[in-house]
C-alpha cells in the first residue's frame, strides 16, 4: 500500500502556495539509480 500523497509548499516574496500531489499525475525517470520528476499533467 502506498502512503497518502502530500503537498509541496513554496514561498516567494512573502506569499505561500500549496500544490496537492494528489491532483496531478507525475512523469518520473530513473537516472543512475535516482528517481527524478520530469513533468506532470
Amino acid at each position: 500500500m502506498w502512503p497518502a500523497p502530500g503537498k509541496i509548499v513554496t514561498s516567494y516574496n512573502g506569499e505561500s502556495r500549496e500544490v496537492s500531489l494528489a491532483e496531478k499525475q507525475f512523469k518520473t525517470v530513473n537516472e543512475g539509480g535516482e528517481w527524478r520528476v520530469c513533468g506532470y499533467r
